[in-house]
């Protein structure tokens, strides 16, 4: 009987740094293709003060003012993680006369969504191409 072995491909695609202000490095980088959605994610949500901002408009839509209020940053600072977040497709701006609401994008997390289902779906193929082999020994070695 033929064992089927799982041909593993690259998950993650070549880095591609981002900078401060959301915008992309081009100093020393080699991208072969667009950015993946969730790796814009990743990077949105590896700031701390960036989950909290998100925290906060879990609730309702809110405005820079109102975000800076409960963080330990500047009003200019939550403006810039903002932009992150926008860049990512996690938050969406809505104007209101001088002031411009921000509110979560429910379906900004589906790229990340997806990649962590594929991911999963890779490790249980890759268990299941492991786990055969071991079992077999098992068997012979009890036999």
């Amino acid at each position: 009987m033929a064992v089927r072995r799982c041909v593993p491909r690259p998950l993650f695609p070549p880095a591609r740094p981002i900078s401060r202000a959301g915008g992309v490095k081009s100093k020393n980088v080699r991208v072969s293709g667009p950015i993946p959605a969730y790796a814009e994610v990743f990077t949105a949500l590896a700031d701390p003060t960036r989950r909290h901002i998100l925290e906060a408009l879990r609730e309702q839509p809110k405005t820079v003012g109102e975000l800076a209020e409960g963080q330990p940053v500047s009003r200019p600072a939550v403006s810039q993680h903002l932009k992150v977040l926008e860049i990512a497709r996690l938050v969406g701006v809505e104007p209101h006369g001088n002031r411009r609401l921000y509110f979560i994008k429910r379906d900004g997390l589906d790229d990340l969504r997806r990649y962590l289902e594929l991911l999963v779906t890779c490790l249980v193929c890759l268990w299941r191409c492991n786990r055969a082999p071991r079992e077999r020994k098992a068997e012979a070695l009890n036999a």
